[in-house]
């Protein structure tokens, strides 16, 4: 996603993109494999320009394919994520004091493909559960206790205090 900013008027400029899935699926690898990014990604952005800094703001909507962390069953979530990026040219912010959060842009064009990419990243959630009932797999048999019962006992001790369960107080 490179835009000119030449082509940022004074009104500014509204753009509403689709990237397919691969564009963040090819370029990213995640580390554990375990979502991926299964619908189009939509970008909704307004950009304003105020004499050299550029304001993105808008949203990123896109779907995601994973397995419930407890279960393993498939899951798929709807994701939405707002964006509020400030940019200035590289040549008017000074390195030593800079704010962490600002970005800077060099020439007459906005590259922004790494930054929504880092964005869809960050908003990948840690931990997908299927619902907050989820009873999970059997830690003995390994059975969906969700859509069936098992008749394994799942009581566990801590073999460390067998010892204690003699003694007699």
């Amino acid at each position: 996603m490179i835009i000119n900013v030449s082509e940022i008027a004074e009104n500014g400029l509204n753009l509403n993109l689709k990237k397919e899935a691969e564009w963040f699926n090819s370029s990213t690898e995640e580390k554990n494999g375990l979502i991926r990014v299964n619908s189009d990604i939509e970008f909704n952005l307004d950009l304003f320009k105020v004499v050299r800094e550029i304001s993105v703001k808008g949203t990123v909507e896109f779907g995601i394919v994973s397995s419930c962390s407890l279960c393993l069953d498939g899951v798929d979530q709807h994701i939405k994520i707002a964006t509020n990026l400030l940019l200035s040219p590289k040549e008017t912010v000074e390195e030593e004091g800079a704010d962490v959060d600002h970005e800077t842009y060099e020439g007459e064009h906005l590259d922004l493909n790494d930054y929504f990419r880092q964005q869809i990243s960050l908003s990948l959630p840690f931990k997908v559960v299927c619902n907050e009932q989820c009873k999970g797999l059997c830690p003995k048999c390994g059975i969906n206790m969700n859509s069936e019962k098992c008749g394994c006992d799942t009581r566990w001790e801590d073999p460390r205090f067998s010892e204690l369960k003699g003694i007699k107080v």
